[in-house]
């Protein structure tokens, strides 16, 4: 097999994976809307996949390495293709046994994935924005283009793809790691250029970060099980759900690619806030939209926010090398147990009151916004102005 080519393959693994994930969560939520579904019943299996997801974390944080990366990625490929399997089956129970999966699957996959993009590209860390940038791209990618699919064919063809997908990746995973052995990694490590930002002489915005991650993980989690439920309760297709998440995804990812070359406005107190502002627009356009359009520009505006803040939070987990893997393992800390807060928020989603989650985490993200501003000022008040590069 030629190189070049494998390599490419697992790189756009994450976009592989989270189209499952996406195209698993909205078919799932829009499923509900249709059983005429109370806003509660959309928050178990929302908040079992955020338990599964936090706790196989937890449980590999000392386990997983370069050497079975592969076969934890191949458990996730058969655990992600047996996830859309029981979409195909009637019943409320089935239904949480795909999200339950899917969380398996992905928990399995993230850590993994990272390990295994070390084995391709040893080299490849050096440009911190850069390689973040680069990963919210595919991701938001694979996201979009999901929901638009889920939009716009038959559910039966959506999920059919979910399982195909994952059945190439769990097939090809191994054969393929052959040719990144283990070991060439290690020798390889540390080639890579330079950081363009050295942290050390940065003020330390990891509570930012952090604050960031909150914020996002528990509107993206509220977005993905609450947007489809919403969308139906007031009148829009499901191909106009489905348009709105793909927007978001397409957003996201463009947003990533141009924050490629960024190197200061990390360390500034207007961008980081303005993202986060951003964030509440997208949420009370989806929550008081009444028209598509209103739909359409929360979408955009929703990955627009989303591609700057996966961007952010993963630059200031890895730009200080003395405390990155700390960091690190706080950010998927927050994330996964803002994973399980936001689905909870759907509980209060009833028949007529399905916009009141997104009302909640349009206020906490304006909240959080005023907070970024005054911390990140403070930090750069007392540890000097960062030119403008």
């Amino acid at each position: 097999m030629n190189r070049n080519i494998v390599k490419y393959f697992i790189l756009a693994m994450p976009g592989m994976v989270n189209f499952v994930i996406g195209g698993l969560c909205f078919i799932f939520a829009y499923r509900l809307s249709k059983l005429e579904c109370e806003g509660w019943m959309l928050t178990i299996p929302a908040v079992l996949w955020g338990i599964t997801y936090t706790a196989t974390n937890f449980l590999l944080r000392r386990t997983v390495n370069r050497d079975n990366a592969p076969a934890l990625i191949m458990l996730a490929g058969i655990s992600l293709a047996a996830a859309p399997a029981f979409l195909l089956l009637p019943g409320y129970f089935s239904l949480i046994m795909s999200q339950v999966l899917s969380a398996l699957g992905g928990a399995l996959y993230t850590p993994a994935s990272q390990l295994m993009a070390k084995r391709i590209d040893p080299g490849s860390g050096g440009d911190i924005m850069k390689v973040s940038a680069g990963y919210t791209f595919i991701v938001s990618l694979g996201l979009g283009v999901a929901n638009f699919l889920c939009g716009q064919l038959s559910f039966a063809t959506c999920i059919g793809a979910c399982v195909a997908l994952p059945a190439i990746l769990a097939a090809a995973i191994m054969p393929c790691a052959k040719l990144f052995p283990a070991t060439d990694a290690e020798c390889a490590d540390g080639s890579g250029t330079a950081t363009p930002v050295d942290g050390r002489r940065m003020p330390d915005l990891i509570i930012a970060g952090w604050v960031t991650a909150g914020v996002l993980a528990i509107s993206l989690s509220m977005l993905r099980t609450c947007e489809p439920f919403h969308g139906v309760n007031i009148g829009f297709s499901k191909a106009v759900c489905g348009n709105a998440l793909a927007i978001e995804g397409v957003a996201g990812g463009l947003t990533a690619l141009a924050l490629v070359r960024s190197r200061r406005w990390m360390f500034r107190a207007a961008p980081a806030a303005g993202m986060l502002f951003l964030m509440f627009a997208a949420l009370a356009l989806f929550g008081f939209a009444r028209m598509p359009w209103m739909f359409y520009i929360g979408g955009a505006f929703f990955g627009m926010a989303y591609g700057c803040m996966v961007s952010y939070l993963i630059f200031h987990a890895m730009v200080n090398k003395e405390k990155d893997g700390f960091y690190s393992s706080i950010n998927e800390s927050i994330i996964g147990v803002m994973a399980i807060v936001g689905p909870t928020l759907n509980a209060l989603a009833g028949r007529n009151t399905s916009y009141i989650p997104f009302a909640i985490c349009a206020i906490v993200a304006l909240g959080a916004s005023a907070f970024v501003v005054l911390y990140v000022s403070h930090k750069l008040r007392t540890s000097g102005d960062i030119r403008r590069r």
